[in-house]
């Protein structure tokens, strides 16, 4: 079982990288900015950290369980923020962030830290960068 220190940690981390990616969206006055996104990596990873610890109190208990509670949790909070209107879909790379965010909280508490920086890493340069293409290509994103 991990400590409570550890786990501080882990949520410290888990609101500085979904922190920066927030930060993009909010600077774009787009759905789900940077608290939203903290405050689902953090959850994510807190409920990922608290559920290893509870399964390994609890033999009959498997991380699958938990990990696929959360994934259906997020689904929840990434379909509002998804919208239509006649010009289009807004929101989805909003809520495709707010995926990833649990899917990086989820990593920092299975304790893959290197990982969940890599991943955030990448994801704030798909952002940044996709965003340039989309805009000289002339793309609708």
């Amino acid at each position: 079982m991990i400590s409570e220190t550890t786990v501080v940690l882990q949520i410290a981390l888990a609101a500085l990288l979904g922190s920066m990616i927030g930060f993009e969206r909010a600077v774009k006055d787009k759905p789900a900015g940077i608290r939203t996104h903290a405050v689902v990596c953090i959850a994510t990873t807190l409920f990922t950290a608290v559920g290893f610890a509870a399964i390994s109190l609890s033999p009959q208990g498997h991380m699958g369980h938990i990990l696929a509670g959360i994934v259906t949790g997020v689904g929840f909070i990434g379909a509002g923020v998804i919208f239509r209107e006649r010009e289009g879909v807004y929101g989805i790379t909003s809520a495709a962030n707010l995926w990833a965010v649990a899917i990086i909280g989820i990593t920092i508490g299975l304790g893959y830290y290197i990982l969940a920086v890599a991943a955030t890493v990448l994801i704030e340069a798909v952002l940044l960068i996709g965003r340039k293409i989309e805009e000289k290509l002339k793309l609708k994103n």
